[in-house]
């Protein structure tokens, strides 16, 4: 998933941080402030997102600099990076300490019974002690639940829609004129077939279902 959106991700960092340019090349450290701010996920949360927006959270993520990071420390537990290699939807957020889905967020608040699955999309999940595991792993919980696998079908149609070029609009556009195109012919035929029945005098019974 990451590596399909590699370009439109860059493309949208560099256009974040355009604005920041000038101010980067005085203090070094601005320009490393502004991208984690631009991919930390509290900022996605409760805002309308468009399709850059959507690209973004789902095609990438805040990590930390090596050596120049420490996840900070929750009842004597912390955030492990690693967990990201076994739930590539995760999405650390540095500015809460806390743990999203991003497919979640990109499209719409995930419920399941169990309550951990809203934390996911909208305060952020941060019980570390039971992160992980077989049977109390939020994470496991979260992603076998309904909600989630609704979002990550989602997102899956909208990056290949993407990867393809094409805007989410226009492809609606499209199949919606191609079923315009559709209907003309099938009215078309119609027309052609009472025109040869009229011709020859034989009567119209049945019933005409438009696609």
């Amino acid at each position: 998933m990451e590596e399909k959106m590699g370009e439109v991700i860059s493309k949208t960092h560099e256009e974040a941080s355009c604005s920041d340019s000038q101010d980067s090349e005085t203090n070094p450290n601005t320009k490393t402030q502004t991208q984690t701010q631009s991919l930390d996920p509290v900022g996605f949360i409760g805002k309308s997102l468009n399709d850059t927006l959507k690209s973004t959270i789902l095609g990438s993520k805040w990590t930390p600099e090596k050596g120049k990071y420490s996840f900070p420390l929750t009842h004597g537990r912390r955030y492990n990076v690693a967990w990201e290699d076994k739930f590539n939807w995760l999405r650390y957020s540095p500015s809460t300490d806390s743990a999203f889905c991003a497919p979640c967020i990109a499209f719409g608040e995930c419920k399941s019974s169990g309550g951990y699955s809203d934390k996911f999309s909208s305060s952020g999940m941060k019980d570390w002690k039971n992160a992980v595991g077989a049977k109390r792993g939020t994470f496991l919980i979260h992603q076998e639940s309904s909600g989630h696998k609704d979002a990550l079908l989602k997102s899956s149609n909208f990056l290949q829609i993407i990867g393809e070029g094409k805007n989410i609009k226009c492809s609606i556009s499209k199949a919606y004129e191609d079923n315009i195109k559709k209907n003309q012919q099938i009215i078309l035929n119609i027309i052609d077939v009472i025109v040869v029945m009229g011709q020859r005098n034989i009567p119209l019974r049945g019933h005409i279902k438009l696609g």
